[in-house]
């Protein structure tokens, strides 16, 4: 079949197995133009020497699973469709991610169990931008410390490490803690104002 239409046919060793489990070499491949239910599809199949009782081709998941395309069943009958819009962009809906920045040690730290106060920088941050810290708990191995949100402005500042563990914890310079994110402020709510009347 290939060779009644002329098609170009490119060497190729890949082996193909059938429903059966048996397996059989391609004896070549080939590229052309496909046209299923109206629909023009750029296809490349392998060819093999199989008595397919009249069958030439047959259609694998690489063609049904393209873009935009569905196969529908309905009485006994398969139908290939093709999306009129596959322009899949125009259902995303894009959620902006917040910009978040790193919160490291501003030198070596070594806190004893109980509340220290401690130096940090905010990698990235603008001198008067204000962020907040995401609030943190960490356990492990005896390890035990809670980072409260904080409100800080600039690239320096300080926050509060609650040491819950036994035992010291040590940070070292540039260990990041923790990560903030810009601080939106909250409008403040309205007074719930009543006319009097009861």
């Amino acid at each position: 079949m290939a060779r009644l239409l002329n098609l170009e046919i490119s060497p190729t060793s890949t082996v193909l197995k059938g429903f059966s489990g048996g397996f059989v070499t391609s004896q070549g491949e080939v590229t052309f133009e496909l046209e299923v239910d109206a629909i023009p599809l750029k296809c490349t199949a392998h060819l093999a020497n199989v008595d397919m009782q009249g069958i030439n081709l047959l259609i694998g998941q690489p063609v049904i699973n393209g873009n935009g395309m569905s196969l529908v069943i309905s009485n006994g009958t398969a139908t290939l469709k093709q999306e009129e819009d596959i322009d899949f962009t125009k259902h995303i809906n894009t959620i902006q991610e917040r910009e978040r920045f790193p919160v490291i040690c501003a030198e070596d730290e070594c806190l004893q169990p109980g509340t220290s106060i401690i130096k940090v920088k905010i990698v990235g941050n603008g001198d008067t931008n204000d962020v907040v810290t995401t609030p943190r708990h960490f356990e492990l191995q005896g390890v035990s410390y809670s980072l409260p949100a904080t409100l800080l402005r600039g690239a320096d500042g300080y926050m509060k490490v609650v040491n819950t563990g036994t035992s010291n914890i040590t940070w070292r310079q540039g260990e990041v803690l923790t990560r903030a994110d810009n601080h939106e402020p909250q409008s403040e709510p309205q007074p719930n104002i009543q006319d009097g009347r009861v």
